[in-house]
């Protein structure tokens, strides 16, 4: 169980580097445990995000992209109604700030972070030109944007 004391940007930090960087074996499964219980966690939200705006390096975005899609696939009722929006907000503002050279990875997870995202909050009228009008501005956003609306059916798919 994660000690929710202990929870922050540089825990997490820490627990990634130790989970990618450290070559001792039981340091990494430690880590990999530690992980897990962080993304059940209700805090892991905030600090995802804090992950993805942050930048530091391609394990801690990747790691900050996929929780925040396990979070909305698995765990989104726990997310209160009021910081639907905020989320979505801060989605879409990752996918925009995506560049050429973004490790695929971390795009995919995004963009199917928004995808997942359009099927549980049935309160985004026109999401679907919402997504457009946001992030069709430059040609990189236009690619991701091409692949988010590629995901939304197989998401949807999923969701049924």
């Amino acid at each position: 169980m994660v000690d929710e004391s202990s929870l922050s940007v540089e825990s997490v930090l820490s627990a990634i580097d130790a989970l990618y960087m450290n070559p001792d074996t039981s340091i990494k499964e430690q880590a990999s445990k530690w992980l897990c219980e962080f993304q059940k966690s209700v805090y892991a939200w905030q600090i995802s995000d804090q992950l993805l705006y942050m930048n530091r390096d391609l394990n801690s975005c990747y790691f900050g992209a996929q929780t925040i899609r396990k979070k909305i696939q698995c765990h989104f009722t726990e997310l209160p109604a009021e910081s639907h929006d905020g989320l979505k907000n801060s989605l879409l503002q990752h996918v925009k700030e995506l560049r050429e050279d973004t490790s695929l990875p971390i795009a995919n997870q995004l963009c199917l972070a928004v995808a997942d995202l359009f099927c549980h909050m049935v309160q985004w009228k026109d999401g679907i030109r919402d997504i457009v009008s946001r992030l069709a501005e430059t040609n990189v956003s236009c690619s991701y944007l091409i692949d988010i609306l590629k995901f939304i059916p197989e998401e949807v798919a999923n969701f049924l």
